[in-house]
């Protein structure tokens, strides 16, 4: 039997360093973007992701049934930017939106950030110039954020798995003992780039400090367990290599083999999941991108 020696092509990538457990909004942020931009406000919103204390506090005070982690995350996402736009609006109503006559530094927009959000990273997507800035325009952008951390929360309640939810179409899993040249089947049709959930991986070593990591001849013994996402960037089906990005280190690429990619499975499989920004396998996550 000959097998294909053509896969999808690659796409160009920017992957970010996750903030708090958010690698995979990060990892889902990144496919989306590859294909068609238009995230600025999803990136607002997985900016202001909680922090796993403010996730774990929050989660203390749940009742039963508890929901996932990562729908509380969204929950949390939105009413914290929702908190937000109100600390805004009452600045610009009082002694300091007197003052400023309608305009607001990108200071004060940051320490109300860091207060509501517990980040500010939020602040460089949507306000990426020195500023001063208008009110009216810092709340409207702010208000299309949240918008977009309310749409991700509709959406994950139409699924038991989050990601599922939003990367609905498309999905390809290899792993579970499958033999190697059906997994270098399925992978030819995977369409790049792709959201993949992982149960073993390489960490980086501080030798690994480079743009390109190649991992082909590194043991697979030394890969540690997780519960994790990654970038699918590219798989190249004659020498058999797959190229991934880590949310733990934003844009590095990291080679592995197609053997060491199957091992990323561990006992379970790689669910490899497209996005699709329109047509009959459009995903839902095209919903949440920018107008």
């Amino acid at each position: 039997m000959t097998y294909p020696l053509t896969a999808f092509p690659a796409v160009a990538t920017e992957l970010f360093v996750q903030q708090g457990p958010s690698c995979w909004l990060f990892v889902v942020e990144a496919v989306a973007h590859a294909r068609v931009g238009r995230t600025r406000y999803l990136r607002a919103a997985m900016n202001s992701y909680p922090s796993g204390d403010m996730l774990d506090e929050a989660m203390r005070t749940q009742a039963e049934p508890k929901p996932g982690r990562r729908t509380l995350a969204l929950r949390l996402t939105a009413q914290n930017l929702e908190a937000l736009l109100t600390k805004l609006l009452l600045w610009d109503a009082g002694p300091g939106g007197d003052h400023r006559r309608g305009m607001i530094d990108k200071a004060v927009v940051a320490r109300y950030a860091r207060d509501t959000l517990g980040s500010t990273g939020s602040v460089d997507v949507l306000l990426p110039n020195p500023g001063p800035y208008e009110v009216p325009f810092v709340v409207g952008e702010y208000h299309k954020a949240q918008q977009r951390a309310a749409k991700l929360v509709a959406l994950a309640a139409e699924d038991t798995d989050e990601v599922a939810a939003l990367l609905n179409t498309g999905r390809i899993e290899i792993g579970g003992g499958q033999a190697e040249n059906d997994a270098h089947l399925g992978l030819c049709e995977v369409s790049v780039p792709a959201y993949a959930s992982v149960r073993r991986r390489f960490k980086l070593r501080p030798v690994d400090a480079t743009a390109v990591v190649d991992f082909t001849a590194r043991p697979v013994g030394e890969m540690e367990a997780t519960t994790h996402a990654v970038l699918f960037q590219a798989y190249d089906p004659k020498a058999r290599v797959v190229t991934y990005k880590d949310p733990n280190y934003g844009n590095v690429e990291i080679r592995v083999s197609l053997a060491q990619f199957l091992a990323m499975a561990g006992n379970e499989v790689v669910k490899l999941r497209p996005f699709f920004s329109d047509g009959a396998r459009k995903s839902r996550l095209a919903d949440v991108l920018d107008d």
